[in-house]
Formats: C-alpha cells, sequence, structure tokens
C-alpha cells in the first residue's frame, strides 16, 4: 500500500507540474500578445506626429529651444532648517 501511494503521489504531482508549466507558457503568450498589440495601438496613434516630424526634417524646419540654466545651490540643510556649515 504505501508503495502504491508513492506512484500516486508521483504520478500527481508530474501532473500538476505539468499543468503549472502549460498555466504558465500560456500567462506569457497573453502577456507577450498584450505588449505587442500595446506596440501596435502607440505606433498606430502616433503615425501623423511621426509623419509630420519626417517631412519637416526632410524641409529642414526642426525645432530647436534654446536656454539657459541656472544651478541652484541650496545652503539649507535636508530639512529645510538651519543652513549647512559651508566649511564642514
Amino acid at each position: 500500500m504505501k508503495t502504491l501511494t508513492r506512484i500516486a503521489g508521483a504520478l500527481l504531482g508530474f501532473a500538476l507540474f505539468a499543468a503549472a508549466l502549460i498555466f504558465t507558457s500560456l500567462l506569457l503568450a497573453v502577456a507577450a500578445l498584450g505588449a505587442l498589440m500595446l506596440w501596435g495601438w502607440i505606433l498606430w496613434r502616433t503615425r501623423h506626429a511621426r509623419r509630420a516630424a519626417g517631412r519637416a526634417a526632410e524641409r529642414g524646419e526642426t525645432l530647436v529651444i534654446e536656454g539657459e540654466y541656472v544651478v541652484d545651490r541650496d545652503e539649507r540643510g535636508p530639512e529645510g532648517g538651519e543652513p549647512k556649515d559651508p566649511s564642514a
């Protein structure tokens, strides 16, 4: 009886492992399909902007935004309290 129980347990374990493997494969396939559909949707929604950018680049009408920046060194402590000691 003990041998029969071990064989049944091994078969059941193998069957559950196979079922988990099949479930995981299907889940990954669905996730890949969803990612592919999202990629296609993004490409479809941005097609006009990409075409307009390509035409503008061909005509040399690229937009360059120039500007300056200033580094603002905050001399206060991390909690916004007293200033840090600059000599430290």
